[in-house]
C-alpha cells in the first residue's frame, strides 16, 4: 500500500505530467481558416484519383518543370526558386496528399508508391508530357520512381536530398512511429516544437524566417493534416532503390553539406549510380537547401539545363 506521504508525491507527479501535457495540447486548425490566409489568387485546385490537389502553374517556356515537395512540407517551399525559373520556364508545382493545401488520401496512404500514382495522375490530368521532374527529400524519391517507371513523362529529374536509399529516420520521425507516443506527438504540437524541427534541416538558423515557422505550423495544425503527418512517419519506404542504376535520362543531384537526415554520401551514390548524373554539392546549406539557399541552386539549375543535349532553350 503507498503510504500517505508517497500517495501525495503520486498525486504530485501525476498533476504536473497532466498539466504539461495540457500545456503543449493544440486543437485543430479549421480547414476554411488555413485556406483564407494560404490559398493565393493565382492557386488553382483539380481532382486527382478521387483526392482534391492544390497546384500552381506559373511562367512560360520551352521547356516545364515539375517540382514535387517532400514530405512535412508544401509546395510553397518552392516559392524562391519558382520565382527564378519562371522567367525561363514553366512551373507547375502541387501539393502531395495529406499536405499543404490539398486533400487526403482516403485510406491514409501516404507511401511513396501511393504519392507517386497522384504525381503520375496529376501529370496527365495537366497534360504534362517528357518534363523534367525535380523533387526534394521524398519528393525527390517519387521523381526517380517515376523516371523508372514511368519514363515517357521525363525527360531529365533533378533530385534535393533525395530520400530512397536505406538510412535511419531522423530522431523526431523515429519518436512519431512508436506506438501511443506518435498519437501524443500528433496533439501535443506546440510552435516551439516545429521551430525545433526547422533548426534541424537548416545550417545557417538566422535563415529561418517566422513567416516560414507560422507556415509549416499552421498548415501542419490544419484539420487533419496532424493524422496525414504520422501516418507518412510510419510509411518509411525504400523500394526499387536497386532499380537506380536503370535511370539514363540526364540527372542533377543536389545536396547540402551539412545534411544531418539524408547524409551528402547518399548524394555521392545517386552520382554514382545513375550513368548520366552530376552532383553538386552546397556547403553553406543542411536538408532544405531549397529554402536555405535558393539562389545557388536556381543559378545551378539553370546553368545544368544548358548544358543538357536535346533540351530546348530561351
Amino acid at each position: 500500500m503507498l503510504t500517505r506521504t508517497k500517495a501525495f508525491v503520486l498525486s504530485g507527479v501525476l498533476l504536473a505530467a497532466a498539466t504539461l501535457t495540457l500545456s503543449l495540447y493544440r486543437p485543430a486548425l479549421p480547414i476554411e481558416q488555413v485556406h483564407k490566409k494560404y490559398v493565393q489568387a493565382q492557386s488553382r485546385f483539380i481532382e486527382v484519383n478521387g483526392v482534391r490537389l492544390h497546384y500552381l502553374d506559373e511562367g512560360s517556356g520551352p521547356e516545364t518543370l515539375l517540382l514535387v515537395h517532400g514530405g512535412g512540407s508544401s509546395l510553397f517551399a518552392w516559392d524562391a526558386i519558382t520565382e527564378r525559373l519562371k522567367a525561363k520556364y514553366r512551373v507547375v508545382r502541387l501539393d502531395l496528399p495529406g499536405f499543404g493545401l490539398s486533400g487526403y488520401d482516403p485510406k491514409d496512404d501516404y507511401h511513396v508508391a501511393n504519392w507517386m500514382r497522384y504525381v503520375i495522375g496529376f501529370a496527365e490530368r495537366m497534360n504534362l508530357r517528357q518534363v523534367i521532374v525535380m523533387g526534394h527529400s521524398t519528393g525527390a524519391q517519387i521523381a526517380w520512381r517515376i523516371a523508372l517507371e514511368r519514363p515517357e513523362l521525363t525527360k531529365a529529374i533533378i533530385l534535393s536530398a533525395a530520400t530512397g536509399f536505406p538510412e535511419k529516420d531522423p530522431v523526431f520521425w523515429r519518436a512519431g512511429q512508436i506506438p501511443v507516443v506518435g498519437e501524443l506527438m500528433s496533439v501535443l504540437t506546440p510552435r516551439f516544437i516545429v521551430k525545433m524541427n526547422l533548426e534541424d534541416i537548416f545550417f545557417d538558423k538566422s535563415k529561418i524566417k517566422d513567416d516560414t515557422i507560422d507556415r509549416y505550423y499552421e498548415i501542419l495544425r490544419r484539420e487533419g493534416g496532424r493524422r496525414a503527418m504520422l501516418a507518412r512517419m510510419r510509411a518509411g519506404d525504400f523500394d526499387k532503390h536497386e532499380q537506380v542504376p536503370n535511370i539514363k535520362i540526364p540527372a542533377l543531384v543536389l545536396w547540402g553539406t551539412h545534411d544531418s537526415w539524408v547524409p551528402v554520401t547518399h548524394g555521392e551514390r545517386y552520382a554514382k549510380e545513375m550513368s548520366n548524373c552530376t552532383l553538386v554539392t552546397f556547403s553553406n546549406a543542411a536538408h532544405n537547401l531549397i529554402e536555405e539557399v535558393p539562389d545557388e541552386v536556381s543559378k545551378t539549375v539553370i546553368e545544368w539545363l544548358a548544358r543538357q543535349p536535346g533540351l530546348e532553350h530561351l
